[in-house]
């Protein structure tokens, strides 16, 4: 159907015309017109309710704006002087068990309070952290480096906690082997999967944290030792 030159009142009136003429269902005037059946039988409740005028847009605002007491506003207030690290939520949270019997506003409505009365600061930026280029060697192609890594630990079903020790190919992303340690040494961890793997890979990615420090839990690895 052309809408060409058409307002939306004109659409309205000629979709229940059409309505009452009944050669239409409202399903194929939903789908003629471009609107959904339940907007296509509000504007039909709204025309025999009101006829024409019905059929106008109206305003969206609420009919009535909810008043908060100033008892209400003062305790809201004082909440936020007592506990100054909460947020609205949970102030609410906590007024309501303090004083069940009070309405007390949303948590939307306490910020606005907190806000008009100069009690909440502007939101802190956060600042971007810049995340430090790694030194590890590229990867060309498989074989040609070997990542070892501690990928976090857990507690086994002894008391016992596992430190799962895994060697990849950085190339393939293949996992060449995966071993569960007891002590999360990685200096000596280091040296026994370099010494195996002397023969294969040309370097190895690994740890720069002390000898006996244990890697920070999912870390990968940083710096590069040759073989």
């Amino acid at each position: 159907m052309p809408w060409h030159g058409w307002t939306l009142m004109d659409l309205r009136r000629n979709l229940i015309k059409d309505y009452h003429s009944q050669a239409w269902t409202m399903v194929a005037l939903s789908e003629a017109y471009g609107v959904s059946r339940k907007t296509a039988y509000k504007w039909l409740q709204r025309f025999e309710a009101e006829g024409t005028g019905g059929l106008a847009d109206r305003s969206r605002r609420p009919h009535h704006v909810a008043r908060v007491e100033e008892a209400v506003r003062v305790a809201v207030c004082a909440a936020r002087h007592k506990k100054p690290d909460w947020g609205p939520r949970k102030v609410r949270s906590w007024l309501a068990r303090q004083q069940p019997e009070v309405a007390w506003p949303s948590r939307v409505t306490i910020a606005a309070i907190w806000r008009r009365a100069g009690l909440r600061p502007a939101a802190v930026r956060r600042t971007v952290r810049v995340v430090a280029p790694s030194r590890r060697s590229p990867a060309t192609e498989p074989n040609a480096v070997w990542t070892v890594d501690f990928k976090g630990d857990f507690r086994v079903g002894s008391g016992l906690r596992c430190y799962p020790l895994t060697v990849r190919d950085a190339a393939t992303r293949y996992t060449l082997r995966c071993a569960a340690l007891a002590v999360p040494d990685y200096a000596t961890t280091h040296c026994t999967w370099a010494s195996r793997a002397k023969r294969i890979a040309r370097a190895i990615p690994s740890h720069p944290q002390g000898a006996h420090d244990p890697p920070a839990r999912g870390d990968a690895a940083r710096a590069t030792t040759a073989l």
